[in-house]
């Protein structure tokens, strides 16, 4: 067999391929969706080992370019991720199993044990992956930002009714710096029915600006960033003086970390694997805000609004 493992983790990869490992199989790692997208034309694999979240290109979306390029291979994929929009998407992209990482034990039993399902032609790769961009807010700063709208190629817009009490467009600042994790975010509220108008920064300075230059409805933060903090973060919000809901998604499991999350502000913590409170949550934070509240000195009118 020829066997592509696509995974940003090198410990993942080596074990999945200890895993797999049989006289006369070859194999390829790729630690990012477009290395494997690139590698894929040459090796044209059998079989695919795909992780969700990856540095660049979700999997999803490497995944269908690869089957597009070689589409008699054969898709699994292989995530920490257990969610059902998940599995939906993934099997209309084509794969043929859905693997979580703390089991992979499953994964060897499919290919070594001869579970695999019959090879599935091209045209069962299921519809294209719908790719929409978020709207950036009135000032976007100057050219070379950190700031990027990010994109959600896994979101049919428009196709779920907006929450009860919710009838706007939600101007969210997200402070984030994965674009996968954004990605994910920003599809699980759309799915919940918001209307979003997103834009995300990842460092203490432009999150600054975007505060001081624009009005926002929410902000959702990540708990560590690789120069600052979600704690940072609230104590910037409350340093210039704005009453905004904050919400802080996160894949920490330190309950002192989180804690002081918790200390710097009223804010409530979302895992990052497990999304169902955050639509509750957002809905929640939105009802018991203050007056909108604007950056120090800046005239409210209909012209400010993110567009």
């Amino acid at each position: 067999m020829k066997i592509m493992i696509v995974d940003d983790h090198a410990g993942v990869r080596n074990l999945i391929r200890q895993l797999l490992a049989a006289p006369g199989d070859s194999f390829v790692e790729c630690a990012s969706g477009e290395a494997a997208v690139q590698a894929a034309g040459d090796f044209k694999p059998d079989y695919i080992t795909m992780d969700v979240r990856l540095p660049d290109l979700s999997g999803l979306e490497a995944a269908r370019a690869i089957r597009a390029i070689h589409p008699p291979s054969r898709l699994i994929i292989v995530t920490s991720f257990d969610q059902p929009f998940l599995r939906q998407i993934a099997s209309e992209v084509g794969a043929i199993a859905y693997v979580l990482k703390d089991n992979l034990a499953e994964l060897r039993s499919l290919l070594v044990g001869g579970k695999i399902p019959p090879s599935q032609s091209s045209s069962a790769s299921g519809p294209a992956l719908e790719s929409a961009c978020t709207s950036a807010p009135a000032n976007p700063g100057a050219q070379g930002s950190s700031s990027t709208v990010p994109t959600d190629p896994f979101i049919d817009a428009g196709k779920t009714p907006t929450p009860s009490g919710v009838d706007f467009p939600l101007r969210v600042l997200m402070v984030e710096d994965n674009k996968n994790d954004c990605e994910l975010i920003v599809r699980h509220l759309r799915r919940c029915g918001f209307t979003l108008r997103v834009w995300r920064v990842d460092n203490g300075p432009e999150l600054r600006r975007v505060l001081e230059q624009d009005s926002w409805d929410i902000i959702i933060t990540d708990h560590k960033l690789p120069s600052f903090s979600g704690a940072e973060v609230l104590a910037l919000i409350r340093d210039i003086g704005l009453n905004i809901p904050t919400l802080c998604v996160t894949g920490s499991v330190d309950p002192a970390k989180l804690r002081e999350v918790l200390d710097a502000g009223p804010c409530e913590l979302i895992s990052k694997d497990d999304l169902t409170p955050l639509g509750a949550a957002v809905t929640s934070a939105l009802n018991r805000r203050p007056a909108q509240s604007d950056p120090p000195g800046r005239p409210q009118s209909g012209d400010d609004a993110v567009e």
